[in-house]
């Protein structure tokens, strides 16, 4: 049976003009959970709901992952149309990386770079947050896989990463593309000169990818697949602020109230509005036929806001996730935990980091959002967060007895002081 298709040859205006509601308006009118358009060209199935997931998920069925639009961090792993060395790369590196040393090294690492950096927010009054959490993140992500960072680069290198964030932007816009270009070089250049002798940090994953079989450019995509997705989480975070802001009265006060509200900011909040695969094999399902080789769209959004998946799917209640592990949410993670060195623990890497920033927010620092601000989220981003980018003042990094002396950011710079009183 053929699948339901919408009118119209190419809907690709109307997915980019409402890319999160875009799949399940069209649904609610076909009165079906998938149908069959043509997006961007290319003929595409669309699917939403708690089935679509689970189906999606299937890697008998789905093959490897388009690089946009979605994007999922260090997507699951596809055990065909990969060579040997890739495979045995990834490998490597979820070993080194995600394992329970690699998570702490991360957190450990964020924190630190998190308490650089805030005594000289408070020394600056007022700041955007969402920019200045993707250079908090880039420098993160970088130090975690042994990516040298001078301090003349990090803004270079930041607006870069920031570029490739946006993976809906990411096929028309000609700045992001240059800035992929840019970001390639970059990492293929530290692979050449790690091959050709240079001093790199030992065992890190750029020193394991630059000793790897991998060509120079699938080596640096390796590691662009680390570097980006962990500066991404710089729109989980503002959301994790905002939510905070909208629900102070939820703030959470302990460990097992901070993950339900980092999983439920996760589902709410529109970070991205679909992940993509394509079909492996031939199949059916639901009286559908399924080709191979076709694009498939899953609608995160949709199926997070799915009536049939979510109870008041519209209102925003971290209790949901207070007792049992979710059904389905955000990037689809859940559904691989069992696997392992796989998306488990790269799922664990987001709730870990995604943690410390939450505990910095709520502990660590005072600050208000500045309430002349455009807070409304804009819906045609990935990740839709506020066109302000959320901007806090009156912000106090709170010191503790012995950090007196601590050194502190200072834009590019580091500084060995404390701004007077803070606390």
């Amino acid at each position: 049976m053929p699948l339901p298709h919408p009118p119209g040859f190419d809907r690709t205006r109307s997915f980019l003009r409402a890319p999160y509601t875009f799949i399940g308006k069209t649904c609610g009118d076909l009165g079906s959970d998938f149908f069959e358009t043509r997006l961007f060209l290319h003929r595409t199935i669309c699917l939403r709901g708690q089935e679509a997931a689970d189906l999606f998920c299937d890697r008998a069925r789905f093959g490897r992952r388009d690089p946009s639009p979605g994007g999922l961090l260090l997507t699951l792993p596809s055990h065909s149309g990969q060579g040997d060395a890739t495979q045995l790369a990834q490998n490597t590196l979820r070993s080194s990386l995600f394992d329970t040393l690699g998570l702490a090294y991360a957190r450990r690492l964020f924190a630190e770079e998190w308490a650089l950096t805030s005594p000289w927010w408070a020394l600056q009054g007022r700041v955007v947050l969402y920019g200045e959490l993707q250079t908090v993140l880039t420098r993160v992500a970088c130090a975690w896989t042994g990516v040298p960072l001078p301090e003349a680069d990090v803004q270079k290198r930041t607006n870069d990463l920031a570029l490739l964030l946006d993976p809906l932007a990411s096929m028309y816009d000609l700045t992001a593309r240059r800035a992929r270009t840019r970001v390639d070089a970059w990492l293929g250049g530290l692979i050449r000169a790690g091959r050709a002798g240079g001093s790199l940090e030992p065992h890190s994953a750029l020193d394991r990818l630059a000793r790897s079989k991998l060509d120079q450019a699938a080596a640096a995509n390796q590691l662009c697949k680390v570097l980006k997705p962990m500066a991404a989480l710089s729109g989980d975070v503002v959301f994790l602020a905002l939510a905070l802001h909208q629900y102070p009265h939820l703030a959470p006060t302990t460990s097992e109230e901070r993950r339900a509200f980092v999983q439920e900011v996760r589902r709410f909040f529109p970070s991205l509005p679909v992940a993509v695969a394509r079909v492996r094999r031939d199949f059916e399902w639901r009286g559908a036929t399924f080709s191979a080789g076709q694009r498939t769209f899953l609608d995160l959004h949709g199926t997070n806001h799915h009536p049939a998946v979510w109870h008041t799917p519209s209102e925003f209640q971290p209790e949901r996730f207070a007792d049992t592990p979710p059904r389905s949410h955000a990037r689809l993670i859940s559904r691989a935990e069992r696997e392992p060195h796989g998306p488990r623990r790269e799922e664990e890497l987001i709730l870990t980091l995604l943690d410390e920033a939450l505990l910095q927010l709520t502990v660590f620092m005072r600050y208000r959002v500045v309430p002349s601000q455009d807070l409304g989220l804009d819906m045609r981003r990935a990740p839709a967060v506020p066109r302000s980018h959320l901007i806090l003042d009156e912000i106090q990094a709170r010191t503790f007895a012995g950090s007196q002396g601590r050194q502190i950011r200072q834009g590019s710079h580091v500084r060995s002081e404390i701004p007077r009183n803070v606390g």
